[in-house]
């Protein structure tokens, strides 16, 4: 049994996790403005989770549907995984490749099967096929206990992921697990303010495109994400020698805050805005979290609530 409150908690803490993590990179290397900006992002998705949860004590009963939903998720991660680390598909493609074969074969799964995936995608290197199966149970547990919650939000299926890989993790290695780069300013000496542009730019046509091939062709969001992650990860390789698996990874992201739905997007320029947010996320989180499936996910999720705050606020202020 699992209280409502519980689960609220665990999204929470993840978050947090997340942006103190990203935070306190920055600091280390004296990046200003970047704290400036990531600290603006979360003070935004502060106040969308203050606004729309309900702490209510209700009980969860573990019933059919958990079981059901568990098993999807687990044999989505174990697929993504085994794609990932036996054939040596990138994560992304492998990722892209279930979700695709989930939404196009077992449509009232898919989301599960999707979630699972992006379990997956974690490094070999910090996962075995037992770890998985681990994540696994704990994320199914708390996607079957959270359906209520965060309805209509893009990137929640891979911040449940990354609440199962964290915590298996930290769980295994402890304090031996790296949470953030500490020795070398991996954002600056790697790449250049050009690359942050192109990377926020591919960011906002992703979330965007997401939602257009939803509404227009695919009518199931699973397989709109998943075709914009198969088609990144295949295509922009192929343009971008040096960094197009880089920018893969960043379609893939922005897709997820691209899966938010009309009803808490009203406006279609959020998609774009979402998009630029999770691009300007993504490029000053690279060190954190590093190998952890489901951290796209919580990009794309953070994006699309900060997203929606921003928007809330124009609007007060048109009004006033």
């Amino acid at each position: 049994m699992i209280r409502r409150l519980s689960v609220e908690l665990t999204f929470t803490l993840i978050i947090l996790l997340f942006f103190t993590l990203t935070i306190i990179e920055h600091v280390l290397f004296s990046h200003f403005a970047v704290i400036i900006g990531v600290t603006l992002i979360a003070l935004a998705v502060t106040s969308f989770t203050i606004t729309h949860i309900k702490v209510k004590r209700t009980v969860y009963q573990w019933t059919h549907p958990l079981v059901g939903d568990t098993l999807a998720i687990l044999c989505g991660a174990l697929l993504s995984f085994f794609l990932f680390k036996e054939f040596h598909f990138t994560p992304v493609l492998a990722s892209a490749v279930i979700g695709l074969i989930g939404s196009l074969l077992f449509k009232s799964q898919a989301p599960a099967i999707f979630c699972g995936s992006f379990i997956g995608m974690t490094s070999p290197h910090l996962f075995t096929y037992a770890d998985i199966l681990m994540a696994s149970l704990v994320c199914g547990i708390l996607y079957s206990s959270s359906k209520d919650l965060f309805k209509g939000l893009g990137g929640k299926l891979g911040t449940l992921a990354l609440i199962g890989g964290t915590s298996i993790t930290l769980m295994k290695l402890g304090t031996t697990y790296p949470l953030l780069e500490m020795n070398f300013d991996l954002t600056t000496k790697l790449f250049s303010p050009s690359i942050l542009i192109l990377i926020m730019s591919l960011g906002a046509m992703a979330s965007h495109m997401t939602n257009w091939i939803d509404e227009h062709f695919a009518k199931n969001i699973v397989l709109s994400s998943s075709l914009i992650g198969l088609l990144g990860a295949l295509l922009l390789p192929l343009v971008f020698k040096q960094t197009g698996h880089l920018f893969a990874v960043v379609v893939y992201c922005a897709s997820f805050a691209g899966m938010t739905s009309s009803r808490a997007f009203k406006y279609h320029s959020m998609y774009l805005v979402t998009g630029l947010i999770s691009g300007f996320l993504f490029y000053y989180s690279i060190p954190i979290l590093v190998g952890l499936g489901g951290k796209l996910g919580t990009i794309g999720f953070v994006s699309s609530m900060a997203t929606v705050t921003l928007y809330k606020l124009i609007r007060k202020d048109s009004e006033s």
